[in-house]
């Protein structure tokens, strides 16, 4: 069997420049997702999977360069990887991504010719990917492609910085082939189970992988802090309820209780206004990992306005929230439609204090004993422990890929 995954992962060699080039406009969540999932296909399969990526970054002038250099790399022994250099620029870009993808994914399959078991994993319904996807299987190349949908693209023009013009017009553009590129996949791995129904997987085999983590890190305690701090990090758009976030904390219960933010997105002017105008407002700007993760452990507690209205709201699982729950910190948050609903048994929603207002629940969350919030944060750590290892999550995949290779038999 051969493997390969393409997506926007970058590799570790290189992410501080990146960082930099980027101005810390990184998608660190997405690149986590993306390096937990090969590590458990890789212990599954024990055998290593080549990588073709082209990364998440932002395009010029937000990343510095118009042109973004190749790069070769082994993340194990016995992987080819590859970083596509590109044009990043607006309009040319996933263009030329395509162009790439279908040169190097070309190359990989004509060089393991022979192996009858080829698997080709696809990070993201996104164009420069499947349309090398979908051209190879027209031009009679066989493989098995396993798509892996962590958003539907068709709700991410509603969100951030994508509703400008060419944002629209390029998810209109990948929309309008949408059925072409859903045609080249023969298995699927889904966000939420809602997903399946949207994306018309029919008949075609599908997994939920809701999140993951790699069994590789060392999850540290919980630091006790003498303040009360409550901590979000990650997007601050305001369709993520980031402003919903500032106006519950205007409370009477917040005067003991500093609310440090970081990240970046749309409603950074609305956040650096409340810090102004409250001294317990504490607003950090992009944060690399390690700091990320510093932070959320030494939180009283853990918070995510997500509205449960929003329009992706079925389609969603936000990977803060393993994030969060890895913490061994209280998570306060909706249970969005799209998630199992056994989380609510490890979360703090709204529900649990009989209500179904984040802005009403919160200065309750505020007055609960520390010694309840620190059993409840340790629960939650276990349950994911316990349940969403990378090795345990993939083998799903594994299993659902190896079943479908056997009917095609």
């Amino acid at each position: 069997m051969k493997c390969i995954f393409l997506g926007g992962l970058y590799p570790k060699e290189i992410q501080v420049e990146l960082f930099q080039y980027s101005h810390g406009k990184l998608s660190f969540a997405a690149n986590l997702h993306q390096w937990n999932m090969i590590e458990g296909l890789e212990s599954n399969l024990k055998c290593p999977v080549d990588l073709i990526s082209a990364y998440f970054l932002p395009t010029y002038p937000k990343y510095e360069y118009k042109k973004v250099k190749s790069f070769s790399w082994r993340h194990c022994n016995g992987a080819n990887d590859i970083g596509l250099g590109f044009i990043n620029i607006r309009g040319i870009r996933q263009f030329d991504q395509a162009r790439q993808f279908y040169a190097c994914l070309k190359r990989w399959l004509v060089k393991n010719y022979d192996e009858k078991r080829k698997i080709v994993f696809i990070y993201t319904l996104s164009y420069p990917m499947m349309s090398a996807v979908y051209k190879l299987k027209k031009r009679g190349f066989s493989f098995h492609a396993c798509l892996i949908v962590p958003d539907i693209p068709s709700l991410l023009a509603h969100y951030g910085e994508r509703k400008d013009l060419y944002s629209k017009l390029t998810i209109a553009y990948n929309l309008k082939h949408l059925d072409f590129y859903l045609s080249a996949a023969d298995s699927f791995v889904l966000l939420t189970e809602q997903m399946k129904d949207m994306l018309k997987v029919g008949r075609k085999p599908y997994c939920v992988i809701d999140g993951l983590y790699s069994v590789k890190n060392k999850f540290e305690d919980a630091i006790e802090n003498s303040g009360k701090t409550m901590v979000y990090t990650g997007s601050l758009h305001r369709e993520y309820g980031i402003c919903e976030l500032l106006s519950a904390f205007c409370c009477e219960e917040s005067e003991d209780w500093k609310l440090i933010i970081a990240g970046s997105g749309n409603a950074e002017d609305e956040v650096k206004k409340a810090e102004k105008e409250q001294s317990n407002i504490v607003f950090l700007g992009t944060l690399q990992m390690p700091e990320i993760l510093k932070l959320q452990r030494e939180a009283t507690i853990l918070v995510n306005p997500r509205p449960v209205d929003g329009i992706d709201a079925k389609y969603s699982f936000p990977s803060k929230t393993m994030e969060y729950m890895l913490s061994g910190r209280p998570v306060f948050m909706n249970l969005l439609p799209g998630m199992d609903p056994i989380y609510a048994d490890y979360l703090l929603t709204p529900e649990r204090f009989q209500t179904d207002s984040f802005k009403k629940a919160l200065p309750m969350v505020m007055k609960m004993e520390q010694k309840e919030l620190n059993m409840i944060g340790k629960k939650a750590q276990m349950y994911v422990l316990d349940h969403k290892a990378s090795n345990v999550q993939m083998k799903k995949v594994v299993d659902m890929i190896d079943v479908s290779l056997h009917r095609e038999k």
